[in-house]
């Protein structure tokens, strides 16, 4: 089972930028997200795979990985990941492929924090949703 804070990994070539959005969300979301932050794809993918991280948030254009490959093998993994794509330059067929890969939200540049909230609360709340549901599942098991 999952608890606050959720473990959260920023993907962006940018260091500026995720710092820039890590601080938007801790203000906005005090004591929800343990945010790490990686500017190398590769290395973002391999701490994912060892440990119980919640949410990916990755740029779209990046050196040798980008964002929709990180999306790809995020969601390939099989745990329920919730991954949203940063972009300041998305293309329709970009948007659908990286849907179709099962990305959860897109987050514009330059950054809006009332978009930020709205899309990280969301995010949020889907999380603690089926928090509840695995809880009474749990607890009816349990009885």
């Amino acid at each position: 089972m999952f608890s606050k804070p959720y473990l959260m990994v920023m993907v962006d070539d940018e260091q500026d930028l995720s710092e820039i959005l890590a601080e938007y969300v801790e203000d906005m979301f005090p004591r929800a997200f343990a945010i790490t932050a990686f500017q190398d794809p590769e290395a973002a993918l391999a701490f994912i795979d060892k440990n119980p991280v919640r949410i990916v948030v990755t740029d779209v254009r990046m050196p040798r990985l980008n964002g929709d490959q990180v999306n790809l093998r995020v969601k390939q993994m099989g745990r329920g990941i919730k991954t949203l794509i940063i972009t300041g330059n998305m293309s329709y067929t970009k948007a659908v492929t990286c849907y179709n890969d099962g990305a959860d939200a897109f987050i514009q540049k330059p950054f809006n924090p009332t978009e930020i909230r709205t899309t990280f609360q969301r995010v949020l709340d889907c999380m603690e949703s089926w928090e509840n549901v695995f809880r009474k599942i749990a607890h009816t098991k349990a009885s």
